[in-house]
């Protein structure tokens, strides 16, 4: 910063100026983070996807064998004449 005395020249502002970011710099920003985001929705919505189909096996799964054993449980008990 510059005080009363020293005015800041064309040059100064120049270069204190390139650090800050234009339009066109905020409208990439914008536009790149949009695609990004929309990338990691379809990769999250995939995952996602990905699970349920595998919880959906696991209780499949695991009805099948609760069946099983509940049947075996069954037929033993009628062996052993229970």
């Amino acid at each position: 910063m510059t005080s009363a005395e020293n005015p800041i020249t064309r040059s100064e502002l120049r270069e204190e100026l390139r650090h800050y970011a234009t339009k066109d710099d905020l409208t990439n920003l914008e536009l790149r983070l949009t695609r990004e985001i929309g990338d990691l929705r379809a990769e999250v919505k995939g995952e996602i996807t990905t699970l349920i189909k595998w919880m959906v096996g696991v209780q499949v799964g695991g009805i099948a064998a609760i069946a099983a054993i509940a049947s075996a449980a069954i037929a033993i008990a009628k062996l052993v004449g229970v």
